[in-house]
């Protein structure tokens, strides 16, 4: 088996959907990426409406013409080291969430704002569609500025067979180290290049 396949498998039960802290940690939460309680029928479950009428939450259709998109006239520059230094993965309950101990080093400047990276994580399938299509993996880089306000940027991964790609590979080998519900592990020498 190919090993960005093997990856994207490893990491379908290690998706989520939430990007704030967790409260709820003890309890099973409602939503899933397939099915009846997929990101399709998510504004069908408890509390969720907003997901079917709103315009800043998930799942979001990326089209030319989607609500609340913003032009800006300066590109978006990632200022990441090429190898991280200590990232502490811990499991969640729905993700693995990889968090920088250093977060100066980890920063971004976006539509004149600066912003520092709080956490990644991945979604699989991905959470996001770009012009009604679905990508097997996608990678939810969170970040937040001065005022408090969050900037996500998404990447999605198409499948090949001849490539890897050394971000997957340096945080898949946190995996056997946080099987279940709140382990954590800490990983060094992350490529970000």
């Amino acid at each position: 088996m190919h090993t960005p396949l093997l990856l994207a498998s490893l990491l379908i039960t290690l998706t989520s959907a939430c990007i704030y802290p967790r409260t709820d940690r003890d309890r099973e939460l409602p939503y899933t990426y397939d099915g009846e309680t997929g990101p399709l029928c998510w504004h069908l479950l408890p509390n969720n409406t907003l997901c079917g009428a709103g315009k800043h939450q998930s799942p979001i259709n990326i089209t030319p013409n989607v609500s609340g998109v913003t032009q800006t006239k300066e590109p978006l520059k990632l200022s990441f080291p090429n190898y991280s230094e200590e990232i502490e993965a811990e499991h969640t309950g729905h993700t693995v969430v990889f968090t920088p101990k250093h977060v100066a080093n980890y920063s971004s400047m976006l539509g004149g704002k600066h912003y520092k990276l709080l956490q990644f994580h991945f979604h699989a399938p991905s959470e996001h569609r770009f012009e009604d299509e679905s990508y097997p993996l996608e990678l939810h880089f969170v970040h937040q500025n001065t005022e408090g306000k969050l900037a996500v940027v998404a990447v999605f991964f198409e499948l090949r067979l001849d490539c890897g790609d050394m971000l997957l590979h340096g945080t898949t080998q946190s995996l056997d180290h946080v099987k279940k519900m709140g382990d954590r592990y800490t990983i060094n020498d992350i490529d970000f290049k």
